[in-house]
Order: C-alpha cells, then structure tokens, then sequence
C-alpha cells in the first residue's frame, strides 16, 4: 500500500523541513514541499503540481494578509484538481483572521491550527483526515512512542 502524501505548503523554508523531517520518520507519510508565492506568483504549474505528486492532504499556510491569504487558498481548493483533497489551515493569528471573514466562511477554515503548535497535534489531525490513527507506545526507557497505523 502506497504512503498517503501529504503537500506542505508555506512560505518558511525551514518551517517546511521540519514538517517534512518530522511527519516522513514519525508518521511514514510522503512528504512534498511547496512554497506558496511560488503558486500565488506563477513560478510553478499548480496543475501540473497535483497531477506530478496527487496529494492527499495539504497543510496550508494561511500567512498575513489574511484576506489575500484567504481568497487564495479558496481558489486552489474550488480547483477541479483538487477535489478530494484534504487540507489543514496553519496561522500565526487566527483570532484576526476570524475577525475578518464572515462566521460561514471562517467555518470552513477547519481544521485550523494556531502556530506556534505542537508537531504531534499536526500529525494527529492529519493522520485523522486521512483515515488512521496514532498509537502510542512506550520504548525501552518508558518514553512514549508515538505510531501511526495507515488504513
């Protein structure tokens, strides 16, 4: 059974290596960087993007200005290509971006994580959209250990 694959797109470079590092040895996932201007900008095909490495879940950026942020990743996921995909929302402040979009269409920013957040909370939730689940176990030490079973 193949690896799910999960896209991590955001502006911070080094933000995405450790999201990559992390979710590819704790949680076996597939893990494709994506820097976001390089979308918004068109330094990169976002088609031929989702037909090269068919993503099953996306963690999204939505960095400032909100709004801006905000139309744009609502245009990516009404995109035809990317019907079925998940998505995950990560923000730096998502009290002001609630303040700037109506209730209905802040609704739909869920799954939405603050930043600065915990490694383990991302893997949960992506992990849950995905359909597995997360295991934990103890190591040799009593250390927890953490596993992700795939479906």
């Amino acid at each position: 059974m193949p690896r799910p694959v999960i896209c991590v797109a955001d502006a911070n470079v080094e933000l995405i290596e450790i999201f990559c590092m992390y979710l590819e040895a704790q949680g076996d996932y597939k893990v494709v960087p994506l820097i976001v201007s390089e979308v918004q900008y068109g330094k990169i095909n976002f088609a031929q993007f989702l037909k090269d490495n068919q993503p099953d879940l996306f963690i999204w950026d939505l960095p400032y200005p909100y709004l801006e942020s905000w139309n744009f990743l609502q245009l990516v996921k009404s995109s035809r290509l990317a019907e079925g995909i998940q998505f995950i929302s990560i923000c730096t402040n998502p009290v002001a971006l609630q303040k700037i979009l109506p209730e209905d269409e802040f609704k739909k920013v869920q799954p939405l994580l603050s930043k600065p957040f915990n490694m383990l909370d991302i893997m949960a939730v992506a992990t849950t959209l995905l359909g597995g689940k997360i295991v934990r176990e103890k190591d040799a030490n009593g250390r927890d250990l953490y596993k992700v079973i795939h479906k």
